[in-house]
């Protein structure tokens, strides 16, 4: 384990753990530092060379590991699903995954109840479904069309069925096996992906079916139309909230004619008044790139108010200097200026074009809530669905919803009408200030959980506690 640790480290450059150290933000800045540091001192040449030798070392390290395992404990042990299992582990270290899948499986059928706990059962058929997974994803040639990716596999249709099959299988019963861990609940959405690259919808009812039962026994999500990539667990959970519930949209509402003559003025300058750039930029172009993807039939334009990403620091500057009304309300909302800090929700002027639609998904964590003022509605069909529930928007009225809930957006007025809202988002009340620290620790530490999981097989080290049966 520890082999793959440092392989997956030095290879692409992933902080990953094995699962038995402390690591925190500091003893990672720390680290980069010291190599930092080690590269000006040696220079840049030799720093290279240094680690040309600890990539050679390692590839020597991992090509014993492989040759002992498929020449020394494979031949001796060809039908024992341990051997095999650890087969399936270097492989899979060594990205032969082909080779992994077929010791994985193999390893599986010859499992006999009781050989492993409930829990290592599921993390085993997890792997093997991703694997499956990772053959059909180094196999997506990447290719876009019209700025949206579309899954395009170099491999042939029964091969590509075949695979989803075995990561469809493996997902099921890992869910089934063991509803505690995250990893399977956020994977079945690739796998949903791969199933339907053209179908949104189908795409979305796919992932909500099969963590449906998972949700039910209420271990990790409690919704299956409530599907995010981290979840706090014990928040209240609904997909609608009343404005009534925060006391700062009774401020945001008094000044809707200021922010929304803001809105107006950053669309159509002053006759006379110079625009050396338009301030509105397309949607996942300079961050959160994933966002492009979602809209379709139409424009998704935003100004960035409040957020710490350095690509829209400019961006951020000039908009607080050229909307002072907007940013006096949002800097007394501590819940939206904090989180847009910590880079886990921003603040924006959001603004949907005639036509546009924006395809159901799932916001990337429950620790949020966001608020739409609707400050421009055009005539039509202009909605938005959160979970069950559609309602539509009007100038001046506070939405409130919680976004990790499957929700989608229809701007269906001419094509030269746009809808423009003040999207704000901020922490979910269930969370108080002094907490705010912890949940955003919270998130870090189920991010890095699930980056090792899709980077490591689950091996583990022996523990008084978890011990396989002796034969």
């Amino acid at each position: 384990m520890d082999l793959g640790v440092k392989v997956i480290r030095d290879t692409t450059g992933a902080r990953v753990e094995s699962g038995a150290e402390d690591v925190d933000e500091d003893d990672e800045d720390k680290e980069a530092g010291e190599e930092a540091h080690r590269q000006r001192e040696i220079g840049t040449s030799a720093y290279a060379a240094e680690r040309m030798e600890d990539m050679q070392r390692l590839g020597a390290s991992l090509g014993n590991m492989l040759k002992l395992v498929h020449e020394e404990l494979l031949p001796r042990m060809p039908t024992d699903p341990e051997a095999l299992f650890l087969g399936a582990s270097a492989d899979f270290i060594a990205r032969r995954y082909d080779g992994a899948l077929q010791l994985m499986q193999t390893s599986l059928m010859g499992t006999a109840d009781g050989h492993c706990t409930p829990k290592q059962l599921a993390a085993r058929h997890y792997f093997v479904g991703l694997i499956a997974i990772r053959i059909l994803t180094e196999s997506d040639k990447g290719e876009k069309e019209n700025g949206a990716g579309k899954m395009k596999f170099a491999l042939p249709p029964e091969r590509i069925n075949e695979l989803a099959s075995i990561a469809e299988r493996g997902m099921r019963e890992s869910l089934r096996l063991d509803p505690r861990v995250s990893s399977p609940y956020i994977d079945c959405e690739m796998l949903a992906q791969v199933r339907h690259p053209e179908d949104a919808h189908k795409r979305v009812a796919m992932h909500a079916e099969m963590v449906e039962a998972a949700c039910a026994t209420g271990k990790y999500w409690v919704s299956k139309m409530q599907r995010p990539m981290h979840f706090y667990p014990k928040l209240e959970s609904k997909p609608w909230w009343e404005a009534t519930d925060f006391p700062w949209t009774m401020s945001l509402m008094a000044a809707f004619s200021e922010v929304r003559d803001e809105v107006m003025r950053m669309r159509n300058p002053p006759r006379g008044e110079r625009q050396t750039e338009n301030p509105w930029d397309k949607v996942g172009s300079k961050h959160d790139a994933g966002d492009k993807d979602i809209v379709e039939n139409g424009a998704w334009t935003e100004l960035v108010l409040l957020h710490n990403d350095e690509k829209v620091a400019a961006n951020v500057a000039r908009n607080r200097r050229l909307c002072p009304a907007t940013l006096r309300v949002l800097d007394q909302i501590p819940a939206a200026s904090d989180m847009a800090r910590r880079g886990i929700g921003e603040s924006t002027f959001s603004a949907l074009h005639g036509g546009a639609h924006l395809k159901p998904h799932c916001g990337s964590t429950n620790c949020r809530l966001t608020c739409h003022l609707p400050l421009i509605v055009p005539k039509g069909n202009v909605s938005i669905r959160v979970g069950n529930e559609t309602r539509q928007y009007r100038e001046g009225e506070p939405m409130i919803f919680d976004d990790s809930y499957e929700h989608e957006v229809w701007q269906l007025s001419d094509k030269e009408e746009v809808r423009v809202v003040l999207l704000i988002r901020f922490w979910h009340p269930g969370i108080p200030p002094e907490r705010w620290p912890e949940a955003y620790q919270h998130m870090k530490k189920m991010y890095a959980q699930h980056r090792r999981r899709i980077m490591l097989p689950p091996l583990q080290r022996p523990s008084t506690t978890d011990v396989l049966p002796v034969k």
